[in-house]
């Protein structure tokens, strides 16, 4: 086989690749199931949103992950998203699915911005009701108080997993 030859079976090869990996883009109607036990409301989350082969998160269209990025920035840093971060954030929960949410929300209560601009800032009860008003689209119930009392206590990451794991966030954002 002469260069020339395998120049072009290289070619032919990496075309055939290119080929099938834009024939394996996901469905992007798709939608978890909110599996068996999933009880209504938040807190009562905790998974049961299978994913693809090969990606266990589950695949969310464009529009809905800058959706839930923007709601991100907005209900856990009390700020709008800087470009950049939405970027980064969207492309991540467009690729993992419910597992890029709670990472990246998980990321944001743990970060230093977090701690300086919010945690010290503002009282637990306040934090709560921001999250329900931005994920929720409506006030904090009486089991809300459940959430006020583990912010309180420093248990954050705890509150934001459960909330954005419940059948109420996703019917908000994902349905």
């Amino acid at each position: 086989m002469n260069l020339k030859n395998l120049t072009l079976a290289t070619a032919a090869v990496l075309l055939a690749f290119q080929f099938a990996a834009q024939a394996q883009v996901p469905d992007r109607h798709w939608r978890p199931n909110p599996g068996p036990g999933h009880g209504g409301g938040p807190g009562h989350g905790g998974g049961g949103h299978p994913g693809r082969p090969g990606n266990p998160g589950g695949y969310i269209d464009y529009q809905r992950a800058d959706r839930i990025a923007n709601a991100l920035y907005r209900g856990l840093l009390f700020r709008r998203a800087d470009r950049d971060g939405l970027r980064s954030l969207t492309f991540k929960i467009q690729q993992e699915g419910m597992f890029g949410v709670s990472s990246g929300a998980r990321d944001m209560v743990n970060s230093p911005e977090y701690f300086h601009n919010v945690q010290r800032t503002t009282p637990p009860h306040q934090i709560v009701a921001n999250m329900y008003h931005v994920f929720f689209r409506r006030n904090p119930d009486p089991s809300a108080r459940n959430y006020v009392q583990m912010v309180a206590q420093g248990r954050i990451t705890e509150v934001v997993n459960m909330i954005v794991n419940s059948q109420e966030f996703a019917q908000n954002f994902l349905w």
